[in-house]
C-alpha cells in the first residue's frame, strides 16, 4: 500500500502542474498535517507560488514571490545537513530575490507614475478643467452637440 503522504504530495504536484493553485495548496497542506516535517511539500509550495504569481487567488505578484521565498527557506531549514550540494533551491532563491527586486522597482515606478498623473489632474482641475467645456453624460462620455432640425 502506498504511503498516504506521498499520494498527497503527488496529487498536489499534479494540481500545481495544472495551475489549480488552491487545490494544490490544500493538498500540500494536508500532507504537512499528516507529517509535520515534510521538506518536499515546502519545496513544491515554493514552486507553486513562484509559478502562480498574481494568479493565486487573493495574492499579488509580490506576495506570491515572498511566499515562495518563505517556502524554499523552510524546505532548506528542514533538509538541514541532508541538503545536497547540487540542490536547486539556492538557485531558485537567488532568482526569487532578483524577481522581488524587479517587482519592487516596478511598483515604485507605478507609484511615481500615479503621483504624477494625480498632480497633472489636480493642475487641470485648478485651471478650470481644461477639457474644452464638454458636458459629461451619465456614462462619463462627452455629450455630442444636438443635430439641427
Amino acid at each position: 500500500m502506498p504511503n498516504l503522504v506521498a499520494v498527497y504530495l503527488n496529487l498536489g504536484d499534479a494540481y500545481r502542474a495544472k495551475q489549480q493553485w488552491q487545490k494544490a495548496k490544500a493538498t500540500f497542506d494536508k500532507a504537512i498535517q499528516m507529517q509535520e516535517r515534510l521538506p518536499q511539500a515546502h519545496f513544491n509550495l515554493g514552486l507553486m507560488y513562484m509559478a502562480a504569481g498574481d494568479q493565486f487567488p487573493g495574492m499579488d505578484r509580490m506576495t506570491s514571490l515572498q511566499r515562495a521565498t518563505t517556502e524554499f527557506n523552510t524546505y532548506r531549514d528542514q533538509m538541514g545537513p541532508q541538503l545536497a550540494r547540487t540542490d536547486q533551491s539556492q538557485a531558485l532563491l537567488e532568482d526569487l530575490a532578483k524577481q522581488i527586486e524587479r517587482e519592487t522597482k516596478r511598483i515604485e515606478r507605478e507609484k511615481v507614475r500615479l503621483e504624477r498623473e494625480a498632480a497633472r489632474q489636480a493642475r487641470q482641475a485648478s485651471r478650470g478643467g481644461g477639457d474644452g467645456g464638454a458636458v459629461p453624460t451619465d456614462a462619463g462620455v462627452a455629450a455630442a452637440p444636438a443635430a439641427a432640425p
